[in-house]
């Protein structure tokens, strides 16, 4: 066991697909598989903002991996890209229970009900 709480694994709320997001916007990387650790810019959590565009006319942030998630704010966005796309990249832990989680929406989740 990897010792990452399975309850908290892969979860994620209060996302926004945008179905109809132009996909060829300006600066949009497309769809490329940077989940797979391959990537060795990324070296801490913020280096996940570099994926974090913003549409020029709306202004609202998206996603440029997937082109599927969108948000006014630079945080969900980033927050659903290290979900989604680098799930298990970092580890967080609770400064309380020491238990690890695999992204910081699942410690952040897991806080509120920490019994320690």
């Amino acid at each position: 066991s990897s010792g990452i709480n399975a309850e908290y694994y892969g979860q994620y709320e209060d996302q926004t697909y945008a179905g109809g997001l132009d996909t060829n916007m300006t600066g949009a990387e497309g769809n490329k598989d940077y989940g797979n650790g391959a990537d060795g810019d990324i070296q801490s959590p913020e280096d996940l903002k570099k994926f974090v565009l913003q549409d020029p006319v709306t202004r609202v942030r998206y996603c440029s991996i997937c082109n599927n998630y969108s948000h006014k704010a630079q945080a969900n966005v980033r927050d659903h890209i290290e979900s989604k796309h680098y799930n298990n990249h970092f580890i967080y832990n609770c400064e309380k229970c020491s238990k690890q989680f695999p992204t910081k929406m699942a410690l952040f989740k897991h806080k509120p009900r920490c019994k320690f």
